[in-house]
């Protein structure tokens, strides 16, 4: 009886283990599945005193390309539209973001001790890396260090960017 017992345990144990295992296997491929190609995501969330949105197609494992809205007003004003192409480097919960992109936008500075400079508009080569914290299947938490070179001014903007991504399947 008592070998029985322990039979049923280790066998109960083994089960378990291995469902265990399973949906282990089943979530990470899951994950792995919605940034694949043919996947669409949007997402949105806070600049640093400003607001982002964007949204795309993976057309490549890990590769989305889409495009992106920003609003920022933090030491001047700056309405920002354009495309970009990110890399997701990994496969679990915690994963590596680099990319790239071009906007256009009008910016404009604010000064403290003078009249307010005119606004202009300008091309803006933008890099960025950051990482991105998966929540659940579908939704994920991104932070990002955008850097940008603007084209008409010859200056370098810094936008530190959180953003909510929902990904919405095929």
């Amino acid at each position: 009886m008592k070998q029985l017992l322990h039979s049923a345990l280790l066998l109960l144990l083994f089960n378990t283990v291995g469902q265990a295992q399973d949906m282990f296997f089943k979530e990470g491929q899951a994950t792995y599945q919605t940034n694949a190609r043919g996947h669409w995501m949007a997402g949105g969330g806070l600049t640093f005193i400003g607001v982002t949105g964007k949204a795309g197609r993976f057309v490549a494992d890990h590769l989305w390309v889409g495009g992106e809205l920003e609003h920022l007003s933090f030491f001047g004003t700056r309405y920002e539209a354009g495309v970009f192409a990110r890399y997701y480097k990994g496969k679990g919960m915690l994963n590596g973001i680099l990319g790239t992109g071009v906007t256009y936008g009008q910016f404009k500075g604010w000064t403290f001790d003078g009249p307010l400079p005119p606004a202009y508009r300008s091309v803006k080569l933008n890099a960025l890396l950051g990482l991105e914290l998966r929540l659940t299947e579908r939704v994920s938490f991104e932070g990002v260090a955008k850097i940008g070179w603007l084209t008409a001014a010859q200056c370098v903007q810094f936008s530190p960017q959180g953003s909510l991504n929902v990904y919405l399947g095929r």
